[in-house]
């Protein structure tokens, strides 16, 4: 049995529900593990305590992670299983332009998330925003909707669920003004192990890309 960690909540994308595993990357890391010749029970967990559950030796794999550049020293990635990034939520009442490009938020206030690693690399890649960090996705969206900042940068797929399931005057990005591919992310010394079966499979796959999926509201 192969232990696969997982960050949860992660709608749409992932999630506990019932006690189960759901949602479409679930069923995409199940379907290629099991493909690969491994048997993968789903163990949810924090994002805050997911990779230190890997290096502990407490799962196996993390059944998802994007490939930043702050991680290559840390963890070891599959091939990509999909194609994700980060865009920008923008209020549907015209207080701010159209563009869902980064650049046109120069001095103004974005809101995002602190936990995890998108607040350092937008400090990092685009300085002259000024970031409002928050402590989670709704926080964020709200700060939008009431009109406390310009616009919400969050990951594309989880930002849509929320505008959506909070009913918010935010609208849909396009597409993401920076990528990240997602992947299957294992310690070093194991990705020898499950990597080359796994590759295996993906590359005989179709990826997942930008379309937004399915949304369950809860």
């Amino acid at each position: 049995m192969l232990r696969v960690g997982f960050d949860q909540p992660f709608r749409p994308l992932a999630w506990m529900e019932g006690g189960q595993p759901q949602g479409p990357l679930i069923e995409r890391v199940r379907l290629l593990i099991s493909q690969a010749g491994f048997q993968p029970s789903f163990h949810p967990y924090s994002n805050e305590a997911i990779e230190a559950a890997l290096a502990a030796g407490d799962i196996d794999l993390i059944a998802f992670k994007g490939i930043l550049p702050q991680r290559a020293s840390s963890l070891a990635f599959s091939l990509p299983v999909l194609r994700s990034g980060t865009a920008l939520f923008l209020p549907l009442d015209g207080r701010v332009g159209a563009s869902g490009d980064i650049a046109s938020m120069a001095d103004r206030l974005v809101a995002t998330p602190r936990r995890g690693p998108l607040a350092a690399l937008l400090t990092a890649n685009y300085p002259s925003v000024r970031l409002l960090l928050t402590s989670s996705y709704e926080e964020a969206l709200r700060h939008v909707s009431d009109g406390n900042a310009a616009a919400a940068a969050l990951n594309f797929h989880v930002g849509a669920y929320w505008v959506r399931a909070l009913g918010l005057p935010i609208g849909l990005p396009a597409q993401p003004f920076m990528d990240v591919d997602m992947a299957i992310a294992a310690r070093f010394d194991l990705a020898g192990q499950f990597f080359p079966a796994i590759n295996a499979v993906i590359m005989r796959t179709a990826p997942l890309h930008y379309a937004h999926p399915p949304v369950q509201v809860v």
